[in-house]
């Protein structure tokens, strides 16, 4: 079943969303290893008006477990969203600036990822529809991600809109026209 993630959910979704993150959150966050890693997305899956909230994350959970997750988030929200992690950055001396993954004009898709003991079930699947779901029902004309796997994105109607870099990575940007 897919529902909203509730702050209690943060646990389990600091897995799933490394899990999307592709090791970029190493550089996000400033620390490898895993332990302080759970820690800080833990804290951002919680807390309220950032990219990784709770309240920005629909997940697909069976008979109480919690399987798969989709972040995703309003473009035009995505300064703002990223604030908090931009002045955590800062602090570390990381970096000054996120560059933004998607336009104000679309529905940006952060991280989506099943667990890899549940992953050949269609979760991906329903998860991708849900947010497609939510776009439309949302009037937005367009969803966007980027990926290091454009390939598992074709069957829903992305295409390949170039590439970005974020924090020293390049990705493939894509984008679905609603």
């Amino acid at each position: 079943m897919i529902r909203k993630a509730r702050k209690a959910d943060a646990e389990a979704l600091a897995a799933i969303l490394e899990l999307a993150q592709f090791g970029i959150s190493d550089t996000l966050f400033g620390v490898s290893e895993f332990a302080q890693k759970m820690e800080i997305f833990k804290t951002f899956v919680a807390a309220k008006n950032n990219r990784l909230s709770y309240e920005n994350i629909l997940l697909f959970e069976r008979e109480g477990v919690i399987m798969g997750a989709v972040c995703a988030y309003d473009g035009a929200w995505s300064e703002f969203l990223d604030a908090c992690m931009i002045g955590r950055l800062r602090k570390m001396e990381i970096y000054d600036e996120i560059l933004s993954e998607c336009n104000e004009d679309e529905l940006y898709i952060d991280s989506v990822a099943v667990l890899p003991e549940f992953r050949g079930q269609g979760i991906f699947k329903e998860l991708m529809n849900a947010v497609i779901s939510r776009a439309k029902a949302e009037k937005f004309h367009q969803i966007s991600l980027v990926t290091h796997t454009p390939e598992i994105y074709y069957q829903f109607g992305f295409g390949e809109d170039g590439r970005r870099e974020i924090c020293g990575e390049n990705f493939v940007r894509m984008v679905l026209c609603l």
